[in-house]
């Protein structure tokens, strides 16, 4: 009975053994692969750092190539350089000669005088008189002359009514075609100045409510039913006609829709209106 037990116990030891053998042999396969993957990872790593070592071995050779590519040529390009400066304000080889870098003897003997008078700057003269589309122009977009003493009214002449041309566009930026809100300006209107700028005459009209009795020829600024159409402005030009009772803002000239005219005909206001003639003719453009 003892011997039996003595064996079984040996046989447990023996079985306890190979289990922890068992464990010590999968731990050292564990610690293979362990030692595997850092071998790999060593070798991605050597990669890496001899891939960014080509790509910054060919990025020295491009840039040594576009270097050694890069030699510009200036002899007849006409580089301009300031005579006062010499060499310094040229290109390596290159002198300042009469304004422009150019080989020694390209341009003739610097130093002989040269007796040929060096054309005229005309840039500054250019410049100065480019026209600055920045900067403000007059009241009118073509031609015009004011018609009161503190220049805020114009008679701006040009057609409109056709090829989609408004009245207001005869206005620049920051003027309008003068209307019944214009009265203290329009009451200061001088009749004899509304002309064509050549002195030639011209009907200019305003925007307002105008109409006049058949009968009297009287005008009244206010729209009723039981008048006639017109429109009301300055000057004088084909077909218009002068107010002989009273006025409308202070303006005394108006033509009547309807009446023949070679130059104007109308609806019921300026801006059913037609003005076709280009001597002269157009709109009143107030400031504001």
């Amino acid at each position: 009975s003892r011997a039996i037990t003595a064996a079984l116990r040996a046989s447990r030891a023996i079985t306890a053994a190979l289990r922890v053998s068992r464990a010590i042999t999968a731990a050292l396969r564990v610690s293979r692969a362990i030692t595997a993957a850092l071998r790999a990872s060593r070798a991605i790593t050597a990669a890496l750092r001899a891939s960014r070592a080509i790509i910054a071995s060919h990025s020295i050779l491009f840039l040594l190539g576009l270097t050694s590519c890069y030699n510009p040529n200036y002899v007849g390009a006409g580089y301009a350089c300031v005579p006062d400066a010499g060499r310094a304000d040229c290109p390596t080889g290159l002198s300042c000669i009469r304004g422009t870098c150019a080989l020694p003897g390209e341009m003739g003997d610097p130093g002989v005088a040269d007796l040929k008078p060096e054309p005229p700057d005309l840039r500054a003269d250019l410049a100065s008189q480019m026209l600055d589309l920045s900067a403000p122009r007059g009241p009118c977009i073509g031609k015009g002359v004011p018609v009161t003493g503190d220049n805020k009214v114009y008679a701006c002449t040009g057609t409109f009514g056709t090829a989609g041309v408004k009245p207001d566009d005869l206005c620049n930026t920051n003027y309008h075609v003068c209307g019944d809100r214009d009265g203290g300006e329009l009451h200061m209107v001088d009749s004899n100045r509304c002309k064509a700028p050549d002195g030639s005459g011209g009907f200019y009209a305003v925007r307002s409510s105008t109409r006049y009795m058949q009968e009297d020829s009287s005008v009244m600024c206010m729209a009723k039913s039981d008048m006639a159409n017109a429109l009301l402005g300055c000057g004088s030009q084909s077909g218009t006609a002068q107010i002989p009772n009273g006025d409308c803002l202070g303006l005394k000239s108006l033509f009547r829709c309807g009446d023949p005219s070679s130059a104007w005909s109308c609806m019921r206001v300026i801006d059913d209106a037609k003005q076709v003639s280009t001597t002269g003719g157009g709109v009143l453009c107030c400031a504001g």
